[in-house]
């Protein structure tokens, strides 16, 4: 059954009137970035100073302090500071991976199902002289029985704080998850190896399907919705951190993926089915950034930076504050330029209306470039927030000043004695910026300086030696100057390319329109096969040569 279903007349209007229908180019937009934020909808606020309860994996912990430092109530927190039993066992002792085991917690805080499902046998477990809760983490050192019931009780009491909660989110860690035959209880983690050993028949892997890993998680928001107060709202985030390890005979990026799916498609089904629930896209933002800017050396853990950055997009979404967030007015001023914008562009002619924010002065100078008002972009380039210099080099290009289009970019030849890329490199990635890289070319080539665009390309290249794109652009531009020396760098890119039928086509284009058609159909000769359209592309040049 769809998860939605909508008519072609209303589809195709969402269509138009969503901003963020289409993925962004490259270097143009914050949503994919070197550090990706997708935009997303709050769908409700949580009251300032509200009482909120987190469930989950790591990200929990680090959502958990953001919304302390803001002033709210953290009855998780509270368990950690107050209850003696855990104070010495720091925060990771909450995660919580699975949707089942996040269903324990709940039905035992709340006597939920069967007659036992509180018992201490389906919960504790003798290891040596100690107990040890098999539902904590499995890295817990064996205590005596009544220590291991205090701490038990104390989480039940915290999770039963739910009923006077504003809020409460939930965060999934994964699907590959252990299973007790015994008690007929799924695990917070794997159990300890030492009770693999003494009890080798006891506990099983189970990796979860869809409805498998929705059953518990839609029991778990109707627990959630059945005690906790009227409107309470439940926020969903699917954890970025991988499988540290599988157990199954596969890779564990193979195995995390499947992981991950499964979960990010619950999330999604359950979002849609309920009112009071919202989900919130950090995964997609970590897993869409930049690798080595996102996760440490390990792969495994996110960075601080990237952490903060999606932490502080969700207190910023969700919080109700009295001023709207910059970034909300430019995306709502990017939606009304979409639709009209020269009727944006004649209101801000008649009222010449005051910028809030860098983002929003940002957002009108690159529509006022893209549709040449440039009397627009003059009066608020001195607001926009361009960091690279983009912006302000494009409105230079437009106005036939390619030097200070250089200055605007650090790609004058002073600044390329510091470093060839200047400020074309996101500070964050050490990437070059295509956009950047394209404009510099452009102002070199107008004031004559070929070396200097083929230096700049070169340097561009050295940051990744198999990309076309430096030896491509250069091409290209060379092409609108009608410059034959486009053929070396249409040669370059098609070598690395390993003949890259696209690459060739355009070769052969510029052959043809310069009159040079045994050259044009030589190279077309290295196209051998190709998907239909290229094959009647290639035809379509030979009849013209």
């Amino acid at each position: 059954m769809p998860i939605t279903r909508l008519s072609a007349t209303d589809a195709v209007a969402q269509a138009k009137s969503n901003a963020n229908a289409r993925w962004p180019q490259r270097g143009t937009s914050p949503r994919l970035g070197s550090m990706a934020e997708p935009a997303f909808k709050a769908g409700c606020t949580l009251p300032q100073g509200g009482r909120i309860f987190t469930i989950g994996s790591c990200f929990a912990r680090n959502v958990e302090k953001a919304l302390d430092a803001e002033g709210f109530h953290l009855p998780a927190l509270d368990l950690l500071e107050n209850a003696e039993e855990f104070k010495s066992l720091g925060r990771g002792v909450l995660n919580n991976y699975g949707a089942p085991s996040i269903l324990n917690e709940l039905k035992w805080a709340f006597d939920e199902g069967s007659a036992d499902a509180a018992n201490e046998e389906a919960q504790f477990c003798r290891m040596g002289s100690g107990w040890v809760d098999l539902h904590l983490l499995n890295t817990m050192r064996p205590d005596t029985l009544d220590v291991v019931r205090m701490r038990r009780r104390a989480l039940r009491n915290a999770y039963r704080s739910i009923t006077e909660c504003d809020a409460v989110i939930i965060t999934l860690g994964l699907s590959e998850v252990w299973f007790d035959t015994q008690t007929g209880f799924y695990l917070n983690m794997a159990p300890r190896r030492a009770l693999m050993r003494d009890y080798p028949d006891r506990f099983e892997l189970h990796v979860l399907n869809h409805a498998e890993t929705l059953a518990p998680l839609q029991d778990a928001i109707d627990l959630i919705f059945k005690h906790g107060k009227p409107g309470i709202q439940v926020i969903l985030t699917v954890s970025p951190v991988p499988l540290t390890a599988t157990y199954r005979d596969c890779d564990v990026m193979v195995a995390n993926a499947y992981s991950k799916s499964v979960l990010r498609t619950v999330a999604e089904e359950i979002t849609m089915q309920h009112e009071h629930v919202h989900y919130f896209p950090s995964y997609e933002s970590i897993t869409l950034s930049a690798r080595h800017v996102a996760y440490d050396a390990d792969e495994i853990h996110v960075t601080q930076p990237i952490v903060d950055l999606n932490v502080g997009r969700m207190i910023d979404a969700y919080l109700d504050r009295a001023d709207d967030r910059p970034r909300d007015a430019a995306d709502a001023l990017a939606v009304e330029l979409e639709a009209d914008a020269e009727a944006v562009f004649d209101r801000f002619s008649a009222t010449k209306s005051d910028f809030l924010s860098p983002a929003v002065a940002a957002v009108m100078a690159e529509a006022a470039l893209d549709h040449k008002r440039y009397d627009i972009a003059a009066q608020v380039l001195a607001y926009a927030e361009d960091p690279a210099g983009l912006l302000e080099a494009e409105f230079h290009m437009a106005h036939a000043r390619p030097d200070f289009a250089l200055e605007a970019l650090h790609l004058s030849p002073a600044a390329q004695s510091q470093t060839p890329l200047g400020k074309g490199v996101d500070p964050i990635s050490g990437r070059p910026n295509p956009k950047a890289m394209r404009l510099g070319l452009r102002a070199h080539l107008a004031m004559g300086r070929y070396d200097a665009a083929t230096d700049l390309v070169e340097a561009w290249s050295a940051t990744a030696p198999r990309w076309i794109k430096p030896f491509q652009t250069l091409a290209q531009e060379l092409v609108l100057r009608d410059d034959e020396r486009a053929t070396h760098w249409f040669e370059r890119a098609i070598e690395l390319s390993q003949d890259d039928p696209k690459l060739v086509i355009d070769l052969a284009q510029f052959f043809i329109d310069r009159n040079e058609t045994a050259k044009a159909r030589q190279t077309l000769s290295v196209i051998e096969a190709g998907s239909d359209q290229i094959m009647a592309k290639k035809e379509h040049l030979l009849r013209a040569c």
